[in-house]
């Protein structure tokens, strides 16, 4: 049995020598590789990311009005209803202002948020 055993040491260590010399280093190599890639790609999306940001406002953030504004907006609607027309339009003007300042604020706040995350 001793000439199996050496024939089993010699295939092991045959195999360790080869692990160690060709085959994990290049893994090593790959896997370096990779990483750079996938540090570029995700640099690359962050520019990206950012860039959409700056240019204009995220469609995607919902506008969350003040329970004033939306007050205003159910008198506007109730004195539409009841015929006071021009009483609707005062109202209406004044909601257009308020409901602007609300969304740039907004949408301020949101871009703040995205850009502290990234």
């Amino acid at each position: 049995m001793s000439g199996v055993e050496a024939a089993h040491k010699a295939e092991v260590k045959a195999l360790q020598n080869k692990w160690n010399n060709v085959i994990l280093p290049n893994l090593e190599n790959q896997i370096a590789l990779l990483e750079m890639e996938l540090k570029k790609r995700q640099q690359q999306e962050l520019d990206e990311f950012r860039d959409q940001i700056e240019q204009g406002p995220a469609s995607v953030v919902r506008v969350k009005y003040s329970s004033m504004a939306l007050d205003m907006e159910k008198k506007m609607m109730h004195l539409s209803n009841i015929g006071l027309y021009k009483e609707a339009k005062v109202i209406k003007k004044q909601l257009k202002t308020i409901k602007a300042d609300e969304k740039d604020k907004n949408m301020s706040e949101a871009r703040a948020k995205l850009l502290c995350k990234s």
